[in-house]
Formats: C-alpha cells, sequence, structure tokens
C-alpha cells in the first residue's frame, strides 16, 4: 500500500495521543479523556492480544494499532523506558508491583526513571538516603532491580535513551499539546524510506512510448497539485501519475483467482492505461470528451494520452484559461471512470457533462472570494454557450 503524506499525518494525529498519555500521566484526563480505560496505560502493552482482554472499544483498539504501525515504521520496539510510570502499570509483574510498590510511588518514585542517579540505576543505600525508604524495602529493590535489568539487559545498569517519539512529548520548550500532532508527522516523514518518484516515470514512458527528462516529471508532479484548485481532482491526478489504482491485472498479481481481464471489454489485460484511456469501449466516451473540449477551446485537440491522462497540457496552443479548462474538463473525465471502476457499462457523455457542471458553482464562489470573476468568465462562458448545442437526451 502506497504510504503518501496524509497517511503519516494520521499516525501523528493517533499516536500523539497515547503518547501524552504514557508520558505526562498526570495530565491525561486533559489530553485524552475520551480513550481512558481502568486498568490499563495502553502505550506499554505489548501486544494488542494483551489489550483486547482489557477492552473491546474499538477506538482503543485502532488508536493502538496505529502505534505498533508506527512503532515498525521507526523500526523501534516497544519496550521499558525511562519516562515508564510506576503506579497501574500492566508490564510489571504483579507480585513485584502488590503492596510496598504504592509506597514508593507515594516517596516520589513515579517512574522508572527515578530509579536512576546520573543515568546509573541506584543503589538500595542511594535510594534510601533520598527517597527515605525503610530497610525492610530491599528484598522489593532486588525485585524491581532484577525485573528491570531483564528489560534493559542490553543497557543495564545505565538508563534506557529517550526514543524520537519521547523526545518530542518531553521538549521543555512544549507547555501545551499544540503542535504535538505536527512534531510526530515530522518524525515519521523523516525516519520514512525516501519515496522514488521517478520510478513511476519511466513505467509511463514504457506505456505512453515517450520520454520525459526529470525537470519535465517534477513540472508535471507539481503542476498536478497547485494548478487545479479541488482537493479531489488534486488526489486523483496524484493516484493517477503515481499508479495508486488497483486494476485488474494488479489485483490479478495479489490473487491468481481474480482475472486480470477488463471488466468492461473482457478481453484486453485491464492494466492501468487500459482502463484508463485504451478499452475500446471508453473510446466514444473520449471522443465526446475531446470533441466539446476543442469546441470550447477553438482548438483540434489530438486524442492524446499525455494530455487526457497525465494532464501534460504545456504543449498546447493555448492560452492558460483553456489550459485549465483542459484540465478541468480531463479531471471530470477521469472521475467519472473511476466511479465506474468495476462497472460493465463505460460513462457516457451525460455523466461527463453533469460532473463538470458540479465544479461551476464553487470554481464560481472561489474566483468571487479572489476577486477574479472576469478570469471565471474566460474559463467558463464558452463552454456554457458550447452546452446549449449539444443533445443531452439519453
Amino acid at each position: 500500500m502506497a504510504r503518501t503524506k496524509y497517511h503519516y499525518y494520521e499516525f501523528g494525529n493517533k499516536t500523539s495521543k497515547l503518547l501524552a498519555w504514557q508520558i505526562k500521566k498526570e495530565d491525561n484526563e486533559k489530553f485524552i479523556q475520551s480513550i481512558k480505560t481502568d486498568d490499563a496505560i495502553i502505550p506499554l502493552l505489548s501486544s494488542k492480544k494483551q489489550l483486547s482482554t482489557m477492552t473491546s472499544n474499538p477506538l482503543i483498539l485502532t488508536t493502538y494499532n496505529a502505534w505498533l504501525q508506527l512503532h515498525t515504521l521507526l523500526n523501534i520496539k516497544i519496550q521499558l523506558s525511562g519516562n515508564t510510570p510506576r503506579k497501574d502499570n500492566p508490564s510489571i509483574p504483579q507480585p513485584i508491583a502488590h503492596g510496598i510498590l504504592q509506597t514508593w510511588v507515594r516517596k516520589g518514585i513515579r517512574s522508572v526513571g527515578n530509579l536512576y542517579i546520573n543515568n546509573v540505576f541506584a543503589s538500595f543505600d542511594q535510594l534510601s538516603e533520598f527517597y527515605d525508604l525503610h530497610r525492610h524495602n530491599y528484598f522489593k529493590y532486588l525485585q524491581i532491580r532484577h525485573w528491570i535489568k531483564s528489560q534493559t539487559v542490553e543497557v543495564f545498569p545505565n538508563k534506557p535513551e529517550e526514543t524520537l517519539l519521547e523526545s518530542c512529548l518531553l521538549d521543555p520548550k512544549r507547555t501545551t499539546t499544540k503542535g504535538l500532532i505536527s512534531c510526530v508527522y515530522k518524525i515519521v516523514l523523516d525516519s520514512s524510506p525516501a519515496y522514488d518518484k521517478y520510478s513511476k516515470k519511466s513505467k509511463w514512458e514504457l506505456d505512453l512510448n515517450c520520454n520525459y527528462d526529470d525537470n519535465s516529471w517534477n513540472r508535471l508532479l507539481n503542476s498536478s497539485q497547485t494548478i487545479l484548485t479541488s482537493t479531489k481532482h488534486r488526489q486523483i491526478q496524484f493516484n493517477i501519475l503515481h499508479r495508486i489504482y488497483y486494476t485488474p491485472y494488479r489485483l490479478n498479481k495479489l490473487n491468481a483467482s481474480i482475472t486480470d481481464k477488463c471488466q468492461r471489454c473482457r478481453i484486453s489485460v485491464g492494466d492501468l492505461l487500459h482502463m484508463l484511456w485504451n478499452c475500446a469501449r471508453l473510446q466514444t466516451y473520449w471522443n465526446n470528451v475531446i470533441q466539446v473540449t476543442s469546441s470550447v477551446c477553438g482548438l483540434s485537440l489530438e486524442p492524446d494520452p499525455k494530455i487526457w491522462i497525465l494532464g501534460d497540457v504545456m504543449s498546447l496552443k493555448l492560452n492558460s484559461c483553456k489550459k485549465y479548462f483542459v484540465l478541468l474538463a480531463s479531471s471530470a473525465a477521469k472521475k467519472c471512470i473511476l466511479k465506474n471502476w468495476k462497472s460493465m457499462e463505460p460513462p457516457n457523455q451525460k455523466h461527463w457533462i453533469n460532473e463538470l457542471l458540479s465544479y461551476c458553482t464553487p470554481e464560481k464562489i472561489l474566483h468571487s472570494v479572489r476577486g477574479t470573476l472576469t478570469k471565471y468568465d474566460r474559463i467558463w462562458t464558452p463552454f456554457l454557450d458550447t452546452l446549449t448545442t449539444l443533445d443531452l437526451r439519453d
């Protein structure tokens, strides 16, 4: 599954709540009141199975699942931390946690980190002097020391280092939860593997029998996310350029029992270019789209998938308003195909016209707010005039 920045932001949104719960436990009513359980500190659990025995709340289970995925993505093991609370910690064995340990919490030993002095595990005499522990606590000290050693065997007796996630929340400059999601998001984004955007370029070049240099491809990627104003259009174009959609051909690679044939024509292999452009049952649809758009622009447009699928309009001898309309028209055409992705019937001209007309009002509102209604008229008036000449009867 392709990971986009949106997915990383979702990781930040969900896991920041768990970070707040784990480290700033005294304030967890304020941070994540909605996902509190009575007998567990969620981030300290080592598995989802352990959590499922304590709660069936889908919000808690989903959020914890994101927490596990985040650790996997960052290659971090959920292990004992210096910031791990001592009270109500389900990871601490009951024989150790029972009884006298609560007295230690009241005396100030609230987290594992309180057992370290100068980043080294303290002796019993040091703890007794600092926290006023009685001599009969010595056996409990040995139990706790043995358990912590078993959990941090690679670094013991030194204190475990803070993870990037903990450092994010424990930043002394942070006084509120404002900006916490962005902090986690940045950690995930910086730690994620670099995305090779040029691997998709070579596949499109092979499909379309063309060549793009790196600068031209970067321009195409950037323009797909800047020229179009609708986030839906940008997302569709992003998914197409990065070949995210699951085609019959791609599904067949995942499961051989699924046919790789196009469900519309049932003859050709349903790869991405075929599903969007080459299918014989789409030819009438695309011819109508191109014919109407050519009439609006006053120029005979070529049936070139680089224009209509990739959105490469830079070579067209049109002004910026008409190039923008070509992008709108192609976006509407592709959206109609995607809405009928699994349908045996292709979309028709009426579907495309209705989809394109649905963009008219939001565009007018946007240009009105920007004070550019003149530009709106230059984009849409030719299309609305052409619309009156079309026969849209079924």
